[in-house]
């Protein structure tokens, strides 16, 4: 999991004294004369952009692009880690190629992997606007990393034109840029799973929603429909939870605007803008699942869980009937790790235990680094001079209370919906800090200085994810034997070891099986694997045995001459 573990957003190991000197330093001199300084050239600065709205969207759209970008060639370009990561790319890929899905391969159970659907097509469980967003990347220069970059870019945007509508336009800026710089997103937008896309659905509705009770206009309207559709295809469920609060602050509105006579206003600024962008993508939506599922109700996600699925979604729903699998990593994956969470569950003990470690989680992942936590001092302030303020506070509560009833783990991305009111919350209550004066500007000073400090660790955390582990070691194998057969195609036939790492999976691929230079396929056993050496005849053949530590690459047998 992409998250950095410690309380300075991870110190870079083995730095000894010169990380708490780094700290030391800015801390002196963020509190100084020459901070206050440097405060105020920033200040101006962000007064002169957010007089345009347009130029301060684009001017952070454009650095987070900068910034994400300058990351991933320092570390030569993310390589895909989880299992969640390689089904993002697979749809990424299958998008890029003009294609909503693939043809069911007929050795489809070679291939059979965590969280990909093999029949009735193949194609990734999960919604398909992460995949989007990766397609970019690669119909551009064939890298989905770029794709992330640009969603990031989006991300950052619409976090500033929301924050525009929810506080002073200086300190929308401001968070705009701390919202480019946070080390959640900086992770997010080194990895393939996402966060951002989620992000922009949430901000975008957010945004729309606090416009169109101060002034309603069509593209208010618009905008809520298409932020409203990219929760919808990037994080279902978190994205409802979201709309659910905004869906009854806007019937409130509704109900006002109707008794004051303004019901026509209401229908043509609001309602037929949204209701058409949702029926349009609706209908998209349909169809992608009919070209998928077979069925344009049936969603790759619940397909997939009929499928495979070894734990119910929510901890009070039944379990699950017991499946059979084809492998055994596969019935290790489904039938033991995702069970156990739904069992762990199913006492109050259990249960509580659970919510605590999700509320920890999301708390120890928004506060990074820890400094963030001083301006939560000027909360309760905060929320007693501002009800728009408060409805933001009940919102996110009601979000984290939502993410408990489910059963598996919460990884921060799931989150990514209801970030931005966590960032409007945190941005209202830098902006009262240094609107006390005194003792509590100085201290918004420090938390500043801390806060860029914190982009040095989460560099060097995501650098180290890189350069070690199980998938650089599936990396390096690959560009080994790429590098020393350029001219030829190759399978690689991945043999499990007793007491293999279970959260790691090897056998991914592209959206081209048959085409693409190397093919990633299971060991079946004897009396199936004659069958796939035969249909990849032509090409050389390797055997992976992945144990426990080591993982050994060794010729299974060259390529047949005709």
């Amino acid at each position: 999991m992409m998250e950095v573990d410690s309380w300075i957003s991870g110190l870079p190991k083995g730095g000894g004294a010169i990380p708490w000197a780094a700290m030391l330093l800015v801390t002196v001199l963020a509190a100084s004369p020459v901070g206050k300084k440097i405060y105020s050239i920033a200040a101006k600065a962000a007064d002169r952009l957010a007089r345009n709205t347009s130029a301060a969207v684009l001017t952070v759209a454009v650095f987070a692009l900068a910034i994400t970008a300058a990351i991933s060639i320092r570390v030569n370009f993310p390589e895909p880690v989880v299992h969640d990561e390689f089904c993002y790319v697979l749809t990424g890929e299958t998008f890029a190629k003009g294609r909503l899905t693939n043809p069911k391969h007929p050795l489809w159970e070679f291939f059979e992997t965590i969280y990909v659907i093999e029949d009735p097509t193949y194609q990734s469980k999960y919604p398909p606007a992460q995949g989007v967003a990766l397609a970019v990347g690669i119909a551009l220069v064939n890298e989905a990393i770029v794709g992330v970059w640009l969603s990031a870019a989006v991300a950052c945007g619409a976090m500033t034109w929301m924050l525009l509508a929810w506080v002073p336009r200086r300190w929308a800026v401001a968070g705009g840029f701390l919202t480019a710089l946070h080390p959640v997103m900086l992770q997010w937008n080194e990895t393939f799973w996402g966060g951002a896309v989620a992000l922009t659905g949430g901000a975008l509705v957010l945004g729309a929603m606090r416009r169109l009770w101060d002034g309603p206009k069509i593209r208010d309207g618009v905008i809520l429909g298409i932020g409203v559709l990219i929760l919808a295809n990037s994080r279902p469920f978190e994205g409802l939870v979201l709309c659910v609060p905004v869906a009854v602050t806007l019937l409130v509105w509704m109900v006002k605007r109707w008794r004051e006579g303004e019901g026509a206003v209401m229908i043509k600024r609001l309602v037929i803008p949204c209701v058409l962008v949702l029926s349009c993508g609706a209908a998209w939506m349909g169809y992608y699942n009919w070209r998928v599922t077979g069925h344009a109700l049936l969603m790759p996600y619940v397909l997939h869980d009929r499928i495979y699925g070894g734990t119910p979604l929510f901890v009070w729903q039944e379990a699950l009937p017991k499946k059979m699998y084809n492998n055994p990593q596969l019935a290790r994956h489904y039938g033991v790790w995702e069970a156990s969470h739904w069992e762990n569950q199913q006492t109050f003990g259990g249960w509580g235990k659970e919510v605590a470690r999700k509320v920890f989680r999301l708390g120890r992942g928004f506060f990074q680094p820890l400094v963030l936590l001083i301006p939560l001092v000027m909360l309760p302030s905060v929320l007693r001079r501002d009800r728009w303020l408060q409805l933001a506070a009940g919102m996110l509560l009601f979000f984290v209370i939502a993410m408990w009833g489910i059963t598996r783990n919460i990884l921060l991305h799931y989150a990514a919906p209801a970030a931005p009111l966590a960032i409007v919350l945190l941005v209202a209550c830098i902006a009262a800090m240094v609107e006390r004066g005194g003792s509590r500007r100085v201290a918004a000073q420090v938390v500043a200085g801390l806060f860029l400090l914190s982009v040095w660790p989460t560099y060097s955390y995501i650098n180290e994810l890189q350069t070690v582990g199980p998938q650089f070691t599936r990396a390096k194998i690959v560009n080994t034997i790429v590098n020393e057969f350029p001219a030829e195609k190759h399978l690689f036939v991945v043999r499990y070891l007793p007491n293999y790492n279970e959260n790691v999976e090897w056998v991914y691929n592209g959206a081209d099986i048959d085409g693409q230079r190397i093919v990633w396929a299971r060991d079946l056993g004897p009396q199936k694997l004659p069958r796939l050496l035969e249909y990849y005849k032509d090409r050389r053949k390797w055997l992976i045995e992945v144990g426990p530590v080591e993982v050994t690459p060794q010729p299974l047998g060259w390529k047949l001459t005709k």
